[in-house]
């Protein structure tokens, strides 16, 4: 078996140099490690070179600054392996959780992804998930709605620590969104869902995401409301592919994700110094008005957490002229809360 590990990195640290340490002592299989530079503007490039000669594994290539997206079709469409992981390049991994999710592939080469994460039930540990019912419900956990059998931190919406079969990702085309540069990884994992047949959970520690404040999903753009309306798109036809939904349930949905993005926006607007407040109103009007619908109010209690709640009890209750200092406040006690813990997640 042959496995092909990508790795897009934009201006890259040492650490990436750990990671295909990591990669390379992992004995299971034969490994190719591809790493797509994104047009980086330090020394990467000759520190990359470095990285290529010490292991033999390691494939660089030198793209445009076209987005992680663009980076990962790139490595998709280089890559020869019976399977495919990503990994982000300042990130970290568990090379014996990789031997496991390998040994799964190896022993069932029907599996086209295998999926791990410390948030997997101990019920559904080393569960295979087929038939259409099944993967329904796991594209719904991708979108974020919890279901009675999978609850949404169980199959991780991000690429990484994940096994994807070659084969799926190349003869069904399914390749990265690279007209929105939020939200296409859960859109990626959707598309790869709907062609699958067999997925697999492993409950174990495999990958640790090292938050960066300065990366896009904690800040606000002059064309996040494009990117936004883009990727509700996205989503619309993704619901519109899922078997056993009514009108009225995907319609829901939609509208669920309607305000989880426009929850997203408030947040984000004091990122930048830029006044946003016409569109930090237009996502409260936004709120209110989707959130007269009872039914729409039952899914968000379902999914949101306790935060999420008040936050939306917030916007509900209070005047618009409160809510924006409100939220600031909210968010600089987020962030003292943070810097407190770790700053890291694992899955």
């Amino acid at each position: 078996m042959l496995l092909s590990v990508i790795i897009p990195t934009f201006n890259c640290t040492e650490r990436i140099e750990k990671i295909v340490e990591s990669i390379a002592s992992i004995a299971m299989c034969k490994k190719e490690i591809i790493i797509i530079d994104d047009g980086s503007v330090d020394a990467s490039k000759n520190f990359l070179k470095t990285v290529e000669k010490k292991n033999k594994q390691v494939k660089i290539i030198f793209n445009n600054h076209n987005g992680v997206g663009a980076s990962r079709n790139m490595g998709m469409l280089t890559a020869q392996g019976d399977y495919i992981t990503f990994i982000d390049d300042d990130d970290r991994i568990y090379p014996e959780a990789y031997s496991k999710m390998i040994e799964q592939a190896k022993l069932r080469p029907s599996l086209d992804v295998i999926s791990t994460s410390i948030n997997v039930s101990n019920d559904h540990d080393m569960v295979i998930y087929s038939g259409k019912n099944m993967l329904k419900n796991m594209i719904l956990s991708v979108l974020q709605v919890n279901t009675k059998s999978l609850k949404t931190s169980e199959y991780p919406s991000g690429p990484c620590a994940k096994l994807f079969k070659r084969k799926i990702l190349i003869e069904n085309k399914i390749l990265f969104p690279t007209d929105i540069f939020n939200g296409e990884d859960l859109i990626f994992n959707c598309h790869v869902l709907l062609h699958s047949k067999e997925v697999q959970l492993l409950k174990n520690k495999v990958y640790e995401y090292i938050q960066n404040r300065d990366s896009l999903m904690h800040h606000y753009f002059p064309n996040m409301k494009l990117n936004n309306a883009l990727f509700e798109n996205y989503i619309l036809e993704v619901v519109n592919l899922l078997d056993g939904l009514d009108y009225k349930e995907r319609r829901l949905i939609c509208e669920y994700w309607n305000v989880r993005l426009a929850m997203t926006n408030i947040l984000r607007q004091d990122s930048v110094k830029t006044n946003y407040k016409d569109d930090f109103l237009s996502d409260i009007r936004t709120i209110k008005k989707d959130l007269m619908d009872p039914e729409l109010g039952k899914i968000l209690n379902y999914n949101f957490t306790k935060d999420q709640i008040i936050f939306i009890k917030i916007i509900m209750t209070f005047p618009n002229n409160i809510i924006i200092p409100s939220v600031k406040i909210l968010k600089c006690l987020k962030h003292f809360k943070i810097s407190l813990s770790s700053s890291s997640v694992q899955v």
